[in-house]
């Protein structure tokens, strides 16, 4: 009889329970070992869900922690080289196209993520005076 049956594959406790009762007696032993199986089952899908939607939050932060691509400088064709304002304004722009991506997005994240600073020093630079000079 069970050979002519399909059974499907179990995918919650309460399909265990299902088959238990329909392919074997009803002995007390029996259904606890059914309700076991069950248990460890329902145990064994809630874990792999959890540590699914773990994945996923996990890759998205490695996503938004990459490093964006840098864009060239844009220069007047009658210079020969870029000056600092330049490389400034550019690093200004880029910092407002990510602030733009970012108000597209969540709120929360916006209240959370504070600036990222142009420069690593916040102190203002002087010209550098040779000894020679005085």
């Amino acid at each position: 009889m069970i050979a002519n049956a399909s059974i499907r594959t179990p995918t919650k406790g309460n399909d265990v329970i299902g088959l238990m009762k329909q392919h074997t007696d009803h002995s007390p032993t029996k259904r606890l070992i059914g309700r076991k199986i069950a248990k460890a089952l329902d145990a064994q899908i809630t874990e792999t869900v959890m540590l699914r939607r773990r994945i996923e939050t996990l890759e998205a932060k490695v996503e938004e922690l990459q490093p964006k691509k840098r864009k060239k400088v844009r220069l007047d064709p009658n210079t020969k080289f870029a000056t600092i304002e330049d490389i400034v304004r550019m690093q200004e722009k880029a910092v407002e196209g990510q602030d733009e991506e970012e108000s597209e997005g969540e709120g929360e994240e916006e209240e959370q993520a504070s600036p990222q600073p142009l420069r690593r020093s916040t102190r203002t630079r002087k010209p550098t005076t040779f000894l020679d000079d005085e």
